[in-house]
């Protein structure tokens, strides 16, 4: 097993902001082509198109996720329904259509075997619910983080956790990461050690691991926190100087409770534990780096500076009127966070000086259920809103 400061040499300098194209090629995660992303097409102003209908399939998930697990060159969509894992594929074409899951579902059954075996399963399969789906980005077609609850017939239960990789050939296999008898969680890291494959956290037994290229024979154990989480986020990013890491929010449900930041070099440490936010936020996707992190606290956001250990520092607006009905992304074009709510008003990243209200024209949508997605590749971030009324593109028309 290598060990983690044998990686520094490895280290790659802070990766690209990548925006999520549905209809242009999709970039391998350590490299992400998006050369209208580097603040070339920052506009002043945002302005959003009425809502158009990509798909009448509807999604009640919480979660949504995006990667290109098809290697067609366009970002399709992942979600939860009925404990299972749905996927939504781009057409090319400003559409989305039903992606084939038959091979996806039997590599989640093998997952969920797997994990029931190692759970010490004895009296027979029960239920197995899918939770939570995430992309994995990976040149070659993406994988998927997959996160099941499982119980026999003996009522044990016991959470499984893995990742499905696709074949030339479209078959799906499964790598079981970990497998307890309490709740954990998942989430995608950016290419760290410069392999060419993104990292995965497991969040498991109130433990931190890192899962080296989302494999589970190279994963290491980097440090405790207080308390598991059930839906862990976390942003890969410069940490203390330039020193690439990630910073960890982590939260059981909803509530973000504590801030942790990580590097090869400083480990694992606590940046705040006195805060209570509502969600982590970064100026990317998960699965690439970030040039900034963010957390949503009351009617304010925390910012992440970088620092051995970091801090957070409160920014407030008076825009932030609802800090529930917030989508964030690159809306600008500027390559850094913004943040659109209802009202008149978005708010971006000024520098050190906090945020600053740049002019907003938007429809009303649900932001509970929205995902900051480049979906027509202008290089600025549009609002993809997935809901029971289907899957809706709020075209971002600022540069016109």
């Amino acid at each position: 097993m290598t060990s983690l400061l044998s990686r520094l040499s490895l280290l790659l300098p802070l990766l690209a902001l990548a925006a999520c194209d549905l209809d242009a090629d999709i970039g391998s995660p350590e490299s992400p082509e998006t050369p209208e992303t580097s603040g070339s097409l920052e506009v002043n102003s945002l302005v959003f198109e009425d809502a158009q209908q990509l798909s009448a399939e509807t999604s009640s998930s919480d979660f949504t996720s995006f990667g290109d697990l098809d290697s067609d060159g366009h970002i399709d969509m992942v979600y939860i329904s009925d404990s299972s894992l749905r996927w939504l594929r781009g057409d090319g074409e400003h559409g989305m259509v039903s992606g084939d899951t038959a091979a996806i579902d039997q590599a989640v059954a093998a997952l969920a075997a797997a994990g029931e075996d190692d759970l010490g399963f004895t009296v027979g399969a029960g239920s197995r619910e899918v939770y939570r789906g995430t992309v994995l980005p990976t040149s070659g077609g993406d994988r998927l983080l997959v996160e099941l609850q499982v119980h026999d017939n003996a009522g044990t239960w016991g959470v499984v956790m893995g990742v499905l990789s696709p074949s030339d050939d479209g078959a799906w296999s499964a790598s079981l990461l970990a497998a307890s008898d309490s709740w954990g969680g998942l989430t995608p890291l950016a290419d760290i050690d410069g392999d060419g494959l993104s990292e995965v956290i497991i969040d498991m037994d109130d433990t931190l691991h890192i899962a080296w290229g989302g494999a589970a024979e190279d994963t290491e154990t980097i440090g405790a926190v207080t308390l598991s989480s059930i839906y862990p986020e976390a942003w890969t990013t410069t940490v203390d100087g330039d020193e690439l890491g990630f910073v960890y929010a982590c939260n059981w449900a909803y509530g973000v409770t504590e801030i942790w930041s990580w590097t090869p070099t400083s480990g694992l440490q606590l940046v705040d534990d006195t805060l209570y936010g509502a969600r982590a936020h970064g100026a990317g996707l998960q699965g690439v780096a970030s040039d900034e992190v963010w957390l949503m606290q009351e009617e304010g956001f925390q910012r992440f500076v970088s620092g051995s250990p970091g801090s957070m520092d409160f920014n407030t607006h008076d825009a932030l009127t609802d800090h529930w009905g917030i989508t964030t992304g690159n809306f600008d074009g500027s390559g850094g966070l913004t943040a659109v709510m209802s009202g008149t008003q978005a708010l971006r990243i000024d520098g050190e000086d906090g945020l600053e209200a740049i002019p907003l024209s938007v429809p009303d949508f649900s932001s509970y259920s929205a995902a900051a997605v480049d979906f027509d590749g202008d290089g600025l971030d549009d609002i993809l809103v997935a809901d029971g009324q289907g899957i809706s593109w709020l075209e971002n028309i600022s540069d016109e």
